[in-house]
């Protein structure tokens, strides 16, 4: 499959090696953190399914797929018919990526109400 990656993930990329440049002084890093992100990416042109669902693993209603690599998240959707996968945006796990892709998203959790009053 053919890989894409939209502007809008070019630029977090992009900004990733900004931050990293910039708030570590390593232009190094910056440059070798973008380029696995790049190569990762690249990858889902072979094995467009290794990443996971979000759909499975949040129960989002959507056809994005995540990869990880490292501490950053790839996210993608694979178009079988135009044989494309498309590099949606990159983030950084530690950002709240869910509400910035599905403004408004709230986790549905299922929790056990006694155990939280504690033994």
């Amino acid at each position: 499959m053919k890989v894409q990656v939209t502007p809008p993930a070019r630029q977090d990329i992009k900004n990733i090696e900004t931050y990293i440049k910039e708030e570590f002084d390593n232009p190094t890093a910056a440059k070798r953190a973008a380029a696995k992100i790049i190569k990762s990416a690249k990858s889902l042109g072979l094995s467009p399914y290794k990443g996971f669902s979000a759909k499975g693993k949040y129960g989002i209603d959507t056809s994005y797929r995540i990869l990880v690599r490292e501490q950053y998240l790839i996210f993608y959707e694979v178009n079988e018919d135009t044989d494309i996968v498309n590099i949606v945006n990159v983030f950084h796990s530690k950002q709240n990526y869910i509400n910035k892709l599905f403004p408004g998203f709230q986790y549905e959790y299922d929790i056990d109400e006694e155990n939280l009053e504690g033994e």
